[in-house]
């Protein structure tokens, strides 16, 4: 907002400051500018003359002459007035500005009169020489000396009586002794509490003075008697107030123009008296104020009265009374500004503020004078009065209709739309001259980003109250709908949305859907066509009030912007559904496709429109119902008179639509061109199918071309969805009207190409970047297929078809693309249930047949994936390509059996599935006749069977063969598999058939069925006339069945010796092959070596041991599903494995020989084998491989299985971090909600769900064989050192190797101490053991990696995007399978385990980096799984905790040394913290439940091991953590509970306010001598530091040495104290006793000492500090504490603390005042308390500087309170400011006076300090006045400069609080009315701070430069922020100032900054030396 001298000077269009030629005329253009200089005076002589020019030349010239003015005072009135020369002869400089004044009208000018008072004051002033005068003076002097002795009202008369008896004993002198105090106890008798016969005796003393004195004293003394008669007016009683309004009229209004300066007060004064029309004086008051208003002239008291109706809510009413009456006709004036002033911006803002006053008939009159005086359609409105003005107006009208007063609305109303009564006209009169401002207006206000809530629901509300008036709300919405929508969007983008959506969706609902939509039509057409939008739309479809709205850009997109309407209003509206949606849908289409058409290239912005226009399409396709499609069909007859459909121009139809529905809703709906008609409705879907071509003819134009052709895509499919959903009985019954009971009628189909649009439309399948196109083709040729209302839907069956499709989804059924398995075998289920029986079958098994080697093998392993997914259906239709695998595993080609393997190996999660075509065959090709018959061999009868008939014996032998080569690759797995699945549950659908025909018996397994088959061919012989022909054919299919039995067993092994050669060549082959990437190699050799290693590690080569051994590697499985790979499910330890867990191994005997260690080369293989990236596709091989070969060296853990597991670790982490970048979500685009994110290029992943389950059993199954197996050989120990750091180092990898140093250093965790909570830890005796170090150190790195992974497991994307699928799918089952490990690992080491768990929240919590809340809450997690009951983890915290405590200090400092072999991975300090974390989430329930062990636990610690002074803090900690728990349940209301907790808490918090206090040892932590009390020290401020840096990441900073581990700790338990340990003793309902006794020992042990410090600023630390505070609001405890703080408070360096510190002193010395009475009045003792009575030794200096000390520190109590804290106190402390201000006191002492006044203003309501104004007003007069008369004695002294500055600083704060008492008298210091801005030709005003400023120029020796703040478009702040001043020079530029500041700001109407008003207070009562650079940083910054 501009300043009014820039409003005047926009206004002229020229500079105010540019000189005027002399010969031109007085103008209102050439008013001067408030910053000009004061007029000159020139003297010519000794006596005073006045110059012709000063009266009438540039009035305000160089500083440097006005000061000249007041060098010698006038002796005489009558100026000799010397002979002026033509104009020439005048200077330049004082070249008149104005013609050459008259000599009648010299005598008005300001110098005249300027030079009158000067005689007036000489002649005042010569009277104190006359002798009578002084007897005078004498006489008022004790009359008034007898007012401190009245006590009742009767003593006013009897004073006023004497005191007016005096004044006529002297009736012969115009002038009034001692006239300031006079007139302060005649303002005093005024009060409007005393009885109106004091006020008739003091009015009676009035008229006497003022008819003594005669109009030339009253000019002279204005300022000294109108104080007190101006505010009296408003109280004034109908007796006394005829003698006030005789006293105004006889003695004011003949001041005539001298009444300028107070015109403002006297309005003030005088209007209330017209707040009554019946009142008596009424019309009396009527005509005072009309001849003030002729002695001022109408414009310049009308502007006034606009800064009234600004400043002063109190008189508004009686103004607006006065206005209707008064007010010139100024609406059809030529010039306005001549009837009501020059700045019309004042009477807006006075009319603003009328119409935002809360009182209701000022906004009723507010209104009158707008409708009759300021229409919007008169000139004086349109014309003169600037936009930004009438916006000011306008927003101020439109606040009334939130009223909901008809009055009010109805004189609104006829204000915007005139007063002619038809609808079409007021319409007409608002869009002429109205509804621009209404736009202009609302939307500024919806644009205002305010921090209050009500004012942003403000606008809506008002918008929606207008939209009631139809006559205004139809032409709103159209220019202002998509403003306010789009000031929602913003505000809901902001995170503002909680509190707005109300309003916002109650103006969504109540806006004519047929405006909003046409508007965002319009908007749409403008961004799609800016450049042929306009004349089109302007004449057909809106107002000319709407084409005035800007054009929507990109930051505002009308496309964007109805997406979000969408999103953010549920649509309910069937109207909108069916009409505006699918209109909006086809116009967008439409033009979305000639965008897309457009030959040449698209920029940035148009691809970004398109993709808005999609998702808008997108979203008004879901809401959009399907019976707008349904089309119901015609007769033959009309069907063939039809013409065929043609192109529909759907932005025409649109357009046409909404320009009818302007005036007629109902009737516009009737006209609604519908898509019930197979034409417009074909149309539609043609043109949807081109914008799908066209966006993927341009995918590759732009980055942004690929996801806008999905986007299109993705639209497509639905629509066709909503088509399809047409022809449903239920819609078409919605819109035919057929009875109840018919048959629905028959609808029309769409006679749409669909299959030449596919043809288009497929081969875009071939040239596809990513999954998200295929998918959204696939989908949509899906959706074509199905639709019901296509007349010819597309056929998928036809290979060129199908084909295509099944090739693109298989892509991406790739291993490397794993985000997107599921939803591509998805789509290939949903593409074989729209085509025929087995076409999908032929389709799959081409590809895999087609095509070179490399695509056959990419083909194999897609079709391995679709298995894989399809577990869970029937996959009947899968045989053919199943086959094709099981032939490539009896393929004599090797690539090809090794292709199959890995197949089976990754894919088949079930056997029944691939057994059943295959037992199937067998059934059906039974011999259909057969015999039994028996042969007699040598007297033995042999049963065989006789097969008559021929039978396909080619399938039997193929099945045969096949299930063979399947047996032998399934082996022992599949046996069992068979052996235990029943035929009843399997899915195949032939299977089921020949159980229902009893083929095969329903009970039978699926092994007993094939050994029925296999026996029955094995048997199975030709008849004798099939002999010939069968007889080698059965012996084939003989020899396949015994192969296939003999697959059921196992054979034997080789030789051993030849074993061990075989052993050493495979494992280097392997090394070879692993280091060439030869995995074929790798699949052949690593069975043939494990079947060696079996052999090679048997003790005696039996096959019986050998297969015990293999089955107890071996894995069960649930029902019919295998494992995860190589036919194996994990390893249950507990129940597949009882050697590990359930029974400990025996020692090995003497005579049987050492176990035989692993080959040397066979760990650096292994680990070779699983680092290796090219291997990652053969890892099931090695995993299986790994898994049985473990077993067999248990004892070699050093060796192979503690670095293996090591290797399978830092695989994991790896596939961690790999899985983590493949599956990070995708960024958003910057729009209204972009639900589908589509990717550049997909993001690959080499790692499968099963390589992670793989490497998590092999990492759980290594370490827990290395648990399990016996001591190493003590032989083969250094050895085996050696070689596994060797290999481990060998094979590290970079993810993990820093923890792995790490580890190195630290040692094995001391969790292992508690050997009596659980029993299967292990003993001492193997945790000294070398070879358990690296288990310890293996089962860390085990737990911190699966937690790692159980990290990522919490990964969350998108439902949206394609990759949550594969990763929900994918985190379950790793997630659950860690979820084994863990509590496989915490079931054999426990104690470790929790230990390395704590290790890994540490780590995330770990200080110096972000916390890892995902990593926290993983922890919590897994302990929740792992653990069996909260109460078992407490227990064992409790032990572990209580045995590192309890432990000898000797032992404990050396056990946690860094050299020790038995040092701890988790410090106590982390215990600590995770024992608190855990109570902290706690159920209340669950704390009940240990309180046992922790109550024991607690005991023991505070019985025996309180010494350990380290401890103390952390331990009340966790027992206030378990308090804050237990406090929540009924436990607490337990005798004994309650007991025992409110012991513990008060004995720890005593002790912790005892280290606190610095009682134990100062020196160190505890007094010890020699190394291991360095240790023990050095222990414990490690522990303080660890402490403090885990649990406050923010101070982590601070230790960093160990010589501040003591500060910190103390610091830390102060602010523990003062936050939640004292507040814990109120919770636990401690009693007041123990509570004071505690208080008492803070007090004493913290508080005291803090406060004992020997600087010279008062500096107690912030700990410290917080904790008096938390005293300060504990109940009951004042007596503990008030003489500790009383006596800081009392400190004299209080007032040297920083002001930061000060803050948090507020609510500790509000306590003390309030809690403790006496505190004020033992205040304000100390303040008028005088040393000087009973000591006559006493330093006077000082003894001001105490009261002055006192004064502050009570004006310090009353800020720290809030609104009338202290009213009670305010009369006690109102008479001791008064008698210091009466009392000759020093200047700092009446400094702190009026500092303290500034307090009261800002702690007190105005009404409360009414009786102060009289005596501040007469000290504030008395203090300038001698300034004025003797600046010397305050200009010379550091205290009377000091004195000078604190009252400028009160009137600061008054100008800038404006309270109305003060305003009344603000003309005696300032300039109050408009002469402030615009001040006359010759006005110099006379104010005392102007005054000042003269004295001041005066005796300055520097010139000044009138410089000044602009609080414009800010809030107010005060303006003098000086500390302190040097020379008085340094306030000028605030005395210039002052009076347009204060106009200004309350032009501005700016709100107050009353935060930086309290802290300008604050800087001003402390002395600390950063105070004025802290204010300083505060007012610049903000």
């Amino acid at each position: 907002m501009s300043s009014p001298l820039e409003r005047t000077s926009s206004n002229e269009g020229g500079s105010l400051r540019a000189p005027r030629k002399a010969s031109s005329s007085t103008s209102l253009s050439s008013l001067p500018s408030r910053f000009a200089q004061p007029p000159t005076l020139k003297p010519s002589s000794a006596e005073v003359q006045v110059d012709l020019s000063s009266a009438s030349s540039q009035p305000h010239a160089a500083s440097s002459s006005r000061s000249s003015t007041h060098n010698d005072r006038p002796k005489s009135v009558l100026p000799a007035i010397q002979p002026s020369g033509p104009a020439a002869t005048i200077p330049t400089k004082a070249r008149p500005r104005t013609s050459i004044i008259e000599s009648s009208q010299l005598w008005k000018t300001s110098a005249a009169k300027r030079a009158e008072k000067e005689w007036a004051i000489q002649t005042e002033r010569a009277l104190y020489s006359d002798v009578k005068f002084k007897k005078y003076i004498k006489i008022i002097e004790t009359v008034l000396a007898s007012f401190d002795n009245v006590s009742e009202w009767a003593d006013f008369i009897s004073f006023l009586a004497r005191l007016h008896k005096a004044m006529q004993a002297y009736p012969n002198y115009n002038a009034i002794p001692r006239k300031l105090i006079v007139a302060k106890r005649l303002a005093q008798c005024l009060n409007p509490a005393l009885p109106s016969g004091v006020h008739q005796r003091a009015l009676d003393v009035y008229l006497h003075i003022l008819g003594v004195i005669g109009p030339d004293g009253l000019r002279r003394d204005l300022h000294v008697w109108t104080s007190g008669l101006l505010p009296f007016f408003q109280y004034a009683s109908t007796s006394v107030k005829p003698t006030l309004i005789t006293i105004y009229e006889s003695y004011y209004l003949p001041l005539q123009e001298d009444l300028h300066p107070l015109t403002k007060a006297l309005q003030m004064a005088l209007l209330p008296g017209l707040e009554e029309e019946t009142s008596e004086y009424y019309e009396r008051t009527l005509r005072l104020l009309d001849g003030v208003s002729e002695a001022v002239t109408l414009p310049f008291f009308l502007q006034n009265l606009w800064l009234t109706l600004i400043t002063t809510p109190s008189v508004r009413l009686a103004a607006l009374n006065y206005l209707t009456r008064r007010m010139p006709p100024v609406q059809d004036a030529k010039d306005p500004t001549a009837l009501v002033g020059k700045d019309l911006g004042l009477l807006v803002r006075g009319l603003a503020h009328a119409l935002d006053d809360d009182v209701l008939l000022v906004r009723r009159n507010a209104l009158e004078i707008l409708v009759t005086y300021v229409q919007i359609d008169k000139p004086m409105f349109k014309s003169f009065i600037k936009r930004p003005d009438q916006i000011i107006l306008l927003r101020s009208a439109l606040n009334v209709v939130l009223r909901k007063d008809l009055s009010l609305n109805r004189r609104l109303y006829t204000w915007l739309l005139g007063s002619d009564e038809s609808p079409e006209s007021q319409i007409s009169f608002l869009r002429q001259h109205g509804l621009d401002l209404l736009h202009a207006g609302l939307k500024q206000d919806f644009e205002k980003n305010t921090s209050n809530a009500a004012d942003r629901q403000k606008p809506y509300r008002i918008f929606v109250s207008l939209l009631d008036k139809w006559e205004i709300g139809q032409s709103l919405t159209g220019v202002l709908a998509l403003d306010a929508f789009h000031a929602i969007s913003l505000a809901v983008a902001r995170g503002q949305e909680e509190e707005l959506m109300t309003t916002a969706k109650m103006l969504f609902e109540i806006v004519d859907p047929f405006l909003l939509y046409g508007r965002f039509l319009e908007a749409i057409l403008r961004q799609f066509q800016p450049d042929a939008a306009s004349s089109a739309s302007t004449e057909a479809m809106v107002s000319t009030a709407a084409v005035t709205m800007s054009r929507p850009t990109e930051a505002q997109s009308p496309l964007a912007l109805l997406c979000f309407v969408l999103k953010a209003f549920h649509i309910h509206d069937e109207e909108t559904k069916q009409i505006h949606v699918p209109l909006l849908f086809a116009a967008v289409c439409q033009l979305l496709l000639q965008q897309l058409q457009q030959s040449q290239a698209q920029d940035d912005a148009a691809a970004l429109r398109a993709l808005d226009a999609l998702e808008l399409l997108k979203l008004l396709v879901t809401v959009m119902p399907s019976r707008v499609f349904v089309r119901i069909a015609s007769t033959a007859s009309e069907s063939e008179t039809a013409p065929a459909s043609s192109a529909q121009d759907f932005v025409q139809r649109a357009r046409t639509f909404y320009a009818s529905s302007e005036t007629d809703s109902q009737q516009a709906a009737r006209n609604f061109p519908s898509f019930q008609d197979s034409g417009p409705a074909t149309s539609l879907v043609e043109l949807l199918g081109a914008v799908c071509l066209e966006s993927g003819r341009r995918a590759k134009d732009a980055s942004t071309g690929t996801e806008a052709f999905v986007r299109a895509l993705d639209v497509f499919a639905d629509l066709m969805r909503v088509v399809d959903g047409s022809e449903a009985a239920e819609e078409i019954a919605l819109v035919t009207t057929a009875p109840a009971g018919t048959e629905p009628a028959s609808t029309s189909k769409l006679p749409w190409d669909a299959t030449s649009w596919a043809a288009s439309l497929l081969p875009y399948l071939d040239h596809v970047n990513t999954f998200a196109e295929v998918e959204r083709i696939v989908e949509v040729l899906i959706s074509c297929r199905i639709c019901r209302a296509l007349e010819r839907p597309i056929q998928l069956d036809p290979p060129h078809i199908l084909d295509r499709i099944v090739v693109s989804l298989m892509r991406y059924l790739a291993p490397s693309m794993s985000p997107y398995h599921v939803r591509a075998v998805e789509l290939l289920w949903a593409t074989y249930k729209v085509t025929q029986r087995s076409r999908l079958e032929t389709a799959v098994t081409q590809q895999l047949s087609r095509g070179t080697g490399t695509a056959k093998a990419a083909a194999l392993t897609a079709f391995g994936t679709f298995w894989r997914l399809s577990e869970d259906v029937s996959t009947d239709e899968l045989r053919t390509p199943l086959l094709v695998v099981l032939d490539k595993l009896q393929s004599q080609e090797v690539d090809e059996r090794q292709q199959a393997e890995v197949w089976l190996r990754a894919n088949l999660r079930s056997y029944t599935k691939v057994i059943d075509p295959l037992l199937h065959m067998l059934v059906s090709n039974r011999a259909v006749r057969s015999a039994s018959a028996t042969q007699d061999i040598d007297g033995i009868s042999v049963a065989f069977t006789q097969v008559q008939e021929p039978f396909n014996q080619h399938l039997v032998d193929y099945a045969l063969r096949t299930l063979s080569s399947f047996v032998r690759f399934g082996g022992l797995n599949l046996t069992k598999a068979l052996a235990t699945v029943s035929l009843t549950i399997s899915q195949s659908t032939a299977t089921k058939q020949l159980i229902k025909n009893e083929t095969v018996a329903a009970s039978s397994s699926y092994l007993d069925a094939l050994l029925n088959e296999c026996t029955t061919w094995i048997r199975a012989y030709p008849s004798s006339q099939l002999q010939s022909s069968y007889d080698t054919a059965l012996a084939t299919t003989r020899l396949a069945a015994v192969d296939l039995v003999h697959c059921f067993v196992q054979r034997g092994p080789p030789h051993p010796k030849r074993t061990d050669e075989l052993e050493s060549l495979l494992i280097e082959a392997l090394l070879m092959a692993v280091q060439h990437n030869a995995t074929e190699v790798q699949t052949r050799m690593l069975p043939t070596l494990q079947a060696i290693l079996v052999t090679t590690t048997s003790p005696s080569n039996r096959p019986d041991l050998t297969q015990r051994r293999m089955s107890s590697t071996s894995e069960s499985q649930s029902v019919h599903k295998r494992g995860d790979s190589l036919g194996r499910s994990e390893v249950d330890v507990s129940t597949g494995s009882p050697v590990i867990v359930m029974q400990k191994p025996a020692p090995p005997s003497t005579t049987s020989p050492p176990p035989k260690q692993p080959h040397r080369l066979l760990l650096p293989l292994v680990q070779r084998g699983l680092m290796t990236a090219s291997n990652r596709t053969v890892l099931p091989h090695w995993s299986d491989f790994l898994l049985t070969t473990t077993q067999l060296y248990r004892s070699s853990s050093l060796t192979l299985l503690l670095p293996l597991n090591r290797t399978t670790c830092e695989l994991i982490a790896k596939a961690t971090l790999e899985l983590g970048a493949s599956f990070v979500p995708g960024a958003s685009r910057p729009t209204f909600g972009a639900e589908l994110v589509v990717q550049p290029q997909d993001t690959p992943c080499s790692f499968l769900e099963s390589d992670l389950l793989l490497l998590i059993h092999l990492a759980e199954r290594t370490w827990m064989l290395a648990a399990s197996s016996p001591h190493v050989e003590a032989h083969n120990l250094s050895t085996a050192r050696s070689g596994t750091k060797e290999s481990s180092t060998t094979a590290a990898s970079p993810i993990i190797s820093n923890e792995k140093v790490s580890q190195e250093q630290e040692a094995p965790g001391l969790l292992g101490l508690v050997s009596n909570v659980f029993s299967s830890d292990t003993t001492g005796d193997e945790k000294a053991d070398t070879s358990l170090d690296g288990r310890d150190r293996n089962l860390h790195l085990t737990v911190r990696t699966l937690h790692r992974l159980w990290t990522f497991c919490s990964t969350e994307l998108s439902h949206t995007d394609a990759k949550s699928l594969s990763l929900d799918a994918m985190t379950s089952k790793v997630k659950l399978r860690c979820r084994r490990a863990f509590e496989r690992i915490y079931r054999a080491r426990p104690a470790d385990t929790v230990e390395s768990l704590i290790h890994c929240w540490q780590a995330s919590v770990q200080a110096g980096h972000a916390r890892d809340e995902t990593a926290t809450r993983a922890v919590v997690e897994i302990l929740d799984v792992v653990t069996p009951s909260v109460q078992i983890l407490v227990t064992f915290l409790c032990d572990v905790l209580g045995a590192r405590i309890a432990k000898p200090d000797v032992d404990r400092a050396r056990k946690n040394s860094p050299s020790s072999s038995t040092a701890t991975i988790v410090s106590n300090a982390t215990l600590f913290l995770f024992f608190e974390a855990l109570l902290a989430r706690m159920q209340p329930q669950e704390a009940v439940q240990v309180w046992p062990v922790l109550n024991n636990f607690f005991k023991d610690f505070i019985a025996h091991t309180m010494s350990r002074k380290v401890h103390v803090y952390p331990m009340l900690r966790l027992v206030t953590a378990f308090g804050e728990k237990i406090c929540l349940t009924t436990a607490i209301e337990e005798r004994r509970t309650k007991r025992d907790l409110q012991d513990h808490i008060a004995k720890l918090i005593d002790s912790c306010i005892l280290i606190s206090g610095k009682s134990f040892d100062p020196s160190t932590w505890i007094r010890r001598s020699g190394r291991e009390g360095e240790d023990l020290d050095k222990e414990a401020a490690d522990f303080a530091v660890q402490f403090h840096s885990l649990e406050d990441e923010k101070r982590a900073d601070v230790f960093h040495a160990e010589a501040s581990a003591s500060n910190a700790v103390i610091d830390a338990i102060n602010h523990f104290l003062a936050t939640r340990g004292l507040a814990a003793l109120r919770k636990i309902q401690m009693d007041a006793d123990r509570i004071q006794t505690i208080v008492s020992n803070a007090v004493y042990y913290i508080v005291a000492p803090a406060a004992r410090t020997r600087s010279n600023t008062f500096e107690i630390d912030a700990s410290v500090v917080a904790v008096i505070s938390e005293l300060a609001r504990t109940p009951g405890t004042v007596k503990a504490w008030r003489v500790t703080v009383a006596d800081i408070f009392g400190d004299a360096r209080f007032f040297s603390m920083p002001l930061v510190t000060a803050e948090r002193w507020k609510p500790i010395v509000l306590a003390l005042m309030t809690q403790d009475k006496e505190r004020i009045s033992d205040l304000l003792t100390r303040v008028s308390a005088s040393a000087a009575a009973t000591n006559i030794f006493a330093n006077r200096e000082l003894e001001m500087l105490s009261r002055a000390l006192n004064l502050r520190r009570l004006s310090f109590a009353i800020f720290a309170g809030e609104q009338d804290t202290f009213l009670t106190q305010l009369p006690l402390i109102q008479e001791k400011l008064v008698d210091l201000l009466r009392s000759s006191v020093s200047e700092v002492l009446h400094a702190e006076v009026y500092l303290c006044l500034r307090v009261l203003l800002v702690r007190f309501s105005a009404r409360n300090l009414t009786s102060f104004w009289p005596v501040l007003m007469t000290e504030l007069m008395r203090l300038y006045d001698q300034v004025a008369t003797e600046p010397e004695g305050i200009q010379q002294t550091v205290d009377g400069r000091n004195l000078l500055l604190s009252t400028l600083k009160l009137l600061d704060l008054l100008v800038l609080i404006q309270p109305e008492d003060f305003q009344i008298n603000e003309w005696l210091f300032i300039t109050d009315t408009i002469d402030a801005v615009y001040p006359l030709d010759d006005f110099q005003s006379e104010t005392l701070l102007d005054q000042l400023s003269a004295t001041f120029e005066k005796n300055s020796r520097h010139p000044t430069h009138h410089a000044r703040r602009s609080d414009v478009g800010s809030k107010r702040r005060l303006r003098l922020r000086l500390r302190s001043i040097s020379s008085v020079g340094e306030l000028l530029p605030f005395l210039h100032s002052i009076s347009q500041t204060a106009f200004e700001g309350n032009y501005s109407n700016a709100e107050i900054d009353l935060e930086d008003v309290d802290r300008c207070l604050l800087v001003d009562m402390f002395d600390s030396g950063s105070a004025s650079q802290d204010l300083q940083k505060a007012s610049t910054g903000s």
